[in-house]
């Protein structure tokens, strides 16, 4: 599986392998989906010989025999992208009958993330809705695209894998009405074979990411019916009844069946993590979020939640140190740093609250009046204006798909904020934000318990021990 978060720069080009972008002498070229997997998997091995098998094992997992001819096709077209030739290659090697090697001295650079930027520069809009954004990537798996996923179909005909996979691979991207241009190929693979699993798990993740519930459980459901192994079916309905539904009750043995499946994904073991934590048991959480650490230990993400998670089980200094160590893997991201500093907070280490509080403005660019306000005064005092500096930030933020409301409101009631705090509740309640349903189990939230407000956004939510199905 590749890392998305990276560039690779060689001579004058770059290749993104999240979009398929090769930027080469002031142009700017977009590969195929198969061409760009070739690609990127040479610039993931760079100097390595890769296998033809391993070409077929990732292009074409179904097919036995004739699959040279499309290698050949895709290297040809990455060759042309490149400007290579292959009896003087500068970028791509072949060894005969063994495979090819990428040749060219390789810089592997950091894409930033969608989350950071935090007062400045663009980010996408995404105009769907939170939890259903959450399901892109899992229908990305269903749809066959990222890894294998149950048992594939071999009766299923060439042309219906490849409209599937362009489904996937649009539905990976989802930019501008990629998720909708989705479902077209999807519908077309179907149309090919109607009894392609593949095409079924990924159309119900495009119904789920546009809001279109009812088509998205059929089409899962019936993905299902054809191949009962398909894991990333399974999690996606899961994490639809936990954050579309806040059915926990219809979630459990869903997310259960994706575990017995695919105990080894990582979005497994993160997405099952927090299911445990609004279901009440924190410790188990924490287990299942470090098991997904161990499978992608760099994962900015999952260190960032290892650490949430610590912060929410109240166990302060374990969360203080693996939020600082999520720094070191990408500073740029607000809440990570944010999360050091609630948890600080409720430890009343107030000095080394804003301290840390201070830096993080500094890091993410406030403006000097705003680091001026925050050391103003006692600690007390200047971390009260780093919570309303950090709840409009938040807010900014999400409003652009890059946090929580929830986080805002967090930092609203820190501020002594109640009726912001709540709207931003609200806010968050009006997209089904995923973060929604940890509110019961976040400190800062809980100074708002006295608040009628709060209970009855409990029970709207169905939270355990507030009118919730658990």
């Amino acid at each position: 599986m590749h890392d998305h978060a990276r560039r690779y720069r060689f001579g004058p080009c770059e290749f993104d392998p999240g979009t398929g972008e090769l930027h080469r002498d002031g142009e700017t070229l977009r590969l195929a989906p198969k061409p760009a997997l070739v690609l990127s998997t040479l610039l993931d091995r760079a100097g390595e010989l890769v296998a033809r098998e391993t070409f077929q094992e990732l292009l074409w997992p179904d097919t036995v025999v004739e699959f040279d001819k499309g290698l050949n096709f895709c290297v040809r077209e990455v060759r042309s992208a490149l400007g290579d030739e292959a009896a003087d290659p500068r970028y791509v090697e072949t060894l005969p009958r063994r495979g090819y090697r990428f040749i060219a001295k390789v810089e592997v650079v950091k894409r930033r993330n969608r989350e950071s930027g935090l007062l400045g520069g663009a980010m996408k809009q995404r105009h769907l809705p939170a939890a259903a954004a959450a399901l892109v990537l899992l229908g990305v798996a269903a749809a066959g695209i990222v890894g294998r996923d149950g048992a594939a179909r071999a009766g299923a005909p060439p042309v219906a894998r490849e409209a599937a996979e362009m489904g996937g691979y649009l539905l990976t991207r989802a930019e501008g009405n990629d998720v909708e241009r989705s479902v077209e190929f999807f519908r077309r693979a179907i149309a090919l074979d109607p009894d392609y699993a593949r095409a079924h798990a990924g159309l119900g993740g495009a119904y789920l990411t546009l809001d279109r519930a009812e088509e998205g459980k059929r089409a899962l459901g019936r993905s299902l019916e054809l191949d009962p192994e398909m894991w990333s079916s399974y999690l996606n309905l899961a994490l639809h009844a936990l954050y579309s539904e806040y059915d926990l009750g219809a979630a459990a043995p869903r997310f259960r069946r994706a575990l017995e499946l695919a105990p080894d994904r990582v979005v497994v073991r993160h997405t099952y993590a927090w299911f445990r934590a609004v279901s009440g048991d924190l410790e188990d959480a924490v287990v299942q979020m470090r098991a997904a650490l161990d499978l992608d230990p760099v994962s900015p993400r999952v260190n960032g939640d290892v650490g949430r998670l610590f912060y929410l089980a109240g166990r302060h200094d374990e969360a203080i140190a693996q939020c600082r160590r999520t720094q070191e893997l990408d500073p740029e991201i607000l809440r990570h740093r944010d999360c050091a500093v609630h948890a600080l907070s409720e430890k009343e280490a107030y000095a080394e609250a804003r301290a840390e509080a201070v830096a993080t403005m500094s890091a993410l660019g406030a403006s000097p009046e705003a680091r001026r306000k925050a050391m103003r005064g006692t600690a007390s005092v200047g971390l009260r204006a780093y919570w309303r500096w950090a709840a409009e930030a938040i807010t900014d933020l999400a409003d652009r798909g890059g946090d929580s409301h929830v986080h805002a409101a967090a930092s609203w009631a820190r501020a002594g904020e109640a009726d912001r705090a709540f709207a931003a509740l609200e806010r968050a309640y009006a997209v089904r934000c995923p973060v929604l349903p940890q509110m019961p189990l976040d400190p800062a939230l809980r100074l708002l318990d006295d608040d009628p407000r709060f209970t009855a956004m409990l029970r709207r939510i169905g939270a355990p021990g507030e009118a919730g199905p658990l």
